[in-house]
């Protein structure tokens, strides 16, 4: 990947990262070509087990890396930000409530 966009998203989830919502999170990112950066480490499309092992609890921050533009990026995006658990809500807090946050697209582009 070159030219790579971080977003960077918090955890909402009241359990943090366990069983269900990182086996959301695999399932859905399945066809993305990302990397994730937690905790001092980058793994370029993690697995099920890799997310369920993290130790990431509510609170925690996450970080996408990708190279997309475009449709693409937005698809991107709105996958993980809108990404719900149910019974739980969703996963990661929107990424206008982080200051830390960089998002190739504008917000009236993602509406």
């Amino acid at each position: 990947m070159t030219d790579n966009t971080t977003l960077k998203l918090e955890i909402l989830n009241q359990n943090g990262l366990h069983m269900r919502p990182a086996a959301k999170l695999f399932q859905t990112l399945k066809g993305f070509d990302y990397a994730l950066i937690y905790d001092g480490d980058t793994i370029k499309n993690p697995g099920i087990l890799k997310y369920m092992t993290l130790g990431a609890v509510k609170g925690s921050k996450l970080a996408f890396s990708h190279s997309f533009q475009g449709k693409e990026a937005e698809k991107f995006y709105n996958t993980l930000v809108k990404m719900e658990i149910p019974g739980e809500g969703r996963i990661f807090a929107a990424p206008s409530d982080l200051e830390d946050t960089v998002v190739e697209l504008n917000e009236s582009e993602l509406h």
